[in-house]
């Protein structure tokens, strides 16, 4: 075969822990010295509970600098030890079984490292929370850079519902995942002369892509009379994308956080929003229940928390009515006057295509995405939890 209420927040790299949530790691980037960075998060779903330890990195050069060889522990007020082991350069994880998860425990974490610094979090408590009570969509406008000028699209909310006994802090990440297609199978291609594939290969047409939404949603009800919120904005896709064509999944994770932690996210909120966004400047550092207790003065970054923790997802079949044309981008075009000789032996293959016209046959050039969506970043594994 052939080659073929928005929150944003930034600045300090966090793990959420337990076995089926994907981590989110934002940088951070402050001037050198003896500041470690570290981080991690139980939570109430049974599985691996990760730690990460780098050290921050200078303004100049900004890079992951892990800290490997520690000596992690994950401590509860209950008298629990889990001995975490190192499976990745500067990550560090432990299984815990459901029972040694529940709210109301308390959770702080021990590192030595291999310089034999002591670094020890606070202990954290874990909340009791409702799960994710409703994930929706509207239609919308949202305005554009040119003044006057709005651009339609789905805005994404959700509600929360939560009762009197339950954590009064939240958090929550999204990622999208969606089906795409490339527009024709694998036919035919030039390598040197005009080959065919028969039968032609449909096998790289259907991918799917994930993408983390680079926003951290929070919330706080602790000012409120009852402790539940409608419509938070979540966020925003627009008809210049194809993720609507085919088939679109937000996937919502919500974290019930102790008001300590919500403190540590609202700093980072803050410094991300005063400094225009997600990675628009370097973040500032930002402390949260860390402590180097070998060498008090010097800093240690972020957050070792305990969360509650509930997911959602909403699938929306492809919309096609807001002048989104999929088959647009892959735009066929005719060989030029130079020929062949136009694509010398390092752009092999070409990829072709014939497109008829009444009784007639004309050769056409297409580029690889139109026959293997590959190109574009996705796979063609379809993901357990697509709905289609």
């Amino acid at each position: 075969m052939l080659r073929n209420k928005t929150f944003v927040l930034t600045g300090i790299i966090i793990l959420f822990a337990a076995g089926c949530i994907e981590p989110y790691v934002p940088r951070i980037n402050v001037e050198p010295g003896d500041h470690f960075v570290v981080s991690g998060e139980v939570t109430d779903q049974e599985g691996y509970q990760n730690i990460n330890i780098s050290m921050a990195s200078p303004l100049n050069d900004p890079g992951y600098i892990p800290v490997n060889g520690c000596q992690v522990e994950i401590l509860d007020d209950k008298d629990h030890l889990f001995e975490c082991y190192e499976y990745g350069s500067g990550k560090y994880r432990v299984w815990m079984d459901a029972d040694f998860l529940s709210s109301g425990t308390a959770y702080k974490v021990r590192i030595i490292t291999p310089d034999g610094e002591e670094i020890v979090s606070s202990y954290d408590r874990m909340p009791e929370s409702p799960g994710v009570d409703s994930v929706f969509y509207e239609r919308e406008e949202m305005p554009t850079n040119v003044p006057g000028e709005n651009i339609p699209g789905l805005q994404f909310y959700l509600n929360l519902n939560a009762g009197e006994n339950d954590s009064r802090y939240y958090r929550w990440t999204a990622e999208e995942t969606w089906e795409y297609h490339a527009p024709y199978p694998l036919e035919y291609y030039y390598e040197g002369s005009i080959k065919q594939v028969s039968p032609p290969d449909y096998s790289n047409m259907v991918c799917w892509a994930t993408n983390k939404i680079s926003r951290i949603f929070t919330l706080s009800t602790n000012n409120l009379i009852t402790n539940s919120y409608a419509k938070l904005p979540l966020h925003f896709v627009d008809k210049t994308t194809t993720k609507l064509y085919t088939g679109y999944c937000l996937t919502l994770r919500q974290y019930a956080m102790s008001e300590a932690a919500y403190d540590f996210w609202e700093k980072l909120r803050i410094n991300s929003e005063e400094r225009g966004g997600l990675y628009e400047h370097q973040p500032l550092p930002v402390e949260g229940n860390l402590e180097n207790t070998t060498f008090p003065d010097h800093k240690v970054l972020g957050y070792f928390g305990a969360s509650s923790f509930s997911m959602k997802r909403i699938f929306i079949e492809g919309i096609r009515d807001m002048g989104i044309y999929y088959d647009s981008i892959c735009a066929p075009y005719a060989l030029g006057k130079g020929g062949w000789k136009e694509f010398p032996p390092e752009q092999w293959p070409v990829f072709l295509i014939y497109i008829r016209y009444g009784n007639f046959r004309f050769l056409r050039i297409i580029d690889q995405g139109c026959v293997d969506c590959r190109v574009n970043g996705g796979v063609t594994v379809k993901p357990d939890f697509w709905k289609w």
